[in-house]
């Protein structure tokens, strides 16, 4: 048996969500957390047989569903699960208090290990070569109130983290998930560089915008492959930035299907809307820059 080459794993955790509604039934097993989403922000990029290098480990309980597995095995990753007799899966309930998918509450109806403390993560920013918060958790960091983040904001708290050394020889970046305002990127050396979103909430696209949840860990998953293919921390950002936009357009994971053996999601070509957002004057200006 060939064991492929692994170019993108997680260790994040795989959530079997229940998600409730103001005005609508709730929708039970839909598949989430943090690994599920960085899974798929990798696999977008790594269409079939490259979707091989894709690992994926869950430590599945139970009653961790057949048809969810059979999803993920439709990707066509590396799926290793370790069933694990004597607990239940990991479950979360998300409830949304109005039907703009914006205010929400979230909690864990099954154990999960704790979070240490936010500092710890500043420091392990020296080991990693690409230190990535989105904008609450970098408030939580420097125990700022999240309504009073601007852009400016953001900047200099991010800034403050990259002086601090991220990666080997201080030569790491900070990427800062910033949601409907794109992302920051800061590094040593460089001026602070905003990207913006795939989909501008000031515009027509608002209504493409179904559900954030899933998109900053999306994100990072495709950030990590468009880094691996470039070595670019501005290009993997783009490829960063389109992988959210297929996390937002609906409840839960988008769909994958094939046309004429071209591999679509959603109904559209990954590659193709990477060019296009990549080719949009304000990205193009940056990426020639």
């Amino acid at each position: 048996m060939d064991i492929p080459e692994i170019i993108f794993t997680s260790l994040g955790l795989v959530v079997l969500d229940e998600i409730r509604f103001s005005n609508k039934k709730p929708l039970t097993n839909v598949l989430g957390g943090s690994g599920a989403y960085a899974t798929l922000g990798a696999r977008l990029f790594l269409s079939h047989p490259q979707s091989s290098s894709v690992g994926l480990v869950i430590r599945a309980g139970k009653d961790f569903p057949e048809t969810t597995k059979a999803l993920l095995d439709s990707w066509g990753v590396a799926l290793t699960m370790q069933k694990e007799v004597d607990r239940l899966a990991t479950r979360g309930l998300l409830e949304y208090k109005d039907t703009t998918f914006g205010p929400k509450d979230f909690q864990y109806t099954t154990p999960v290990l704790a979070g240490g403390n936010v500092q710890n993560f500043v420091e392990a920013a020296g080991l990693v070569d690409v230190f990535s918060p989105n904008h609450i958790e970098l408030a939580r960091i420097f125990g700022e109130a999240v309504g009073s983040l601007f852009k400016g904001k953001i900047e200099q708290l991010a800034l403050k983290i990259v002086a601090r050394d991220v990666g080997q020889e201080g030569k790491g970046a900070v990427i800062i998930r910033a949601g409907e305002h794109g992302c920051l990127i800061a590094k040593k050396n460089m001026s602070p560089l905003w990207l913006p979103p795939y989909y501008d909430m000031a515009d027509n696209q608002r209504n493409k915008v179904i559900d954030p949840t899933g998109a900053g860990n999306a994100f990072l998953g495709a950030y990590a492959v468009g880094y691996a293919k470039t070595r670019s921390v501005i290009q993997a950002a783009c490829y960063g930035s389109v992988g959210a936009s297929f996390a937002l357009e609906q409840v839960g994971m988008p769909v994958k299907s094939d046309e004429g053996g071209c591999e679509l999601w959603n109904e559209v070509h990954v590659q193709s809307r990477l060019q296009e957002y990549m080719s949009r004057r304000e990205v193009a200006a940056i990426l020639e820059g």
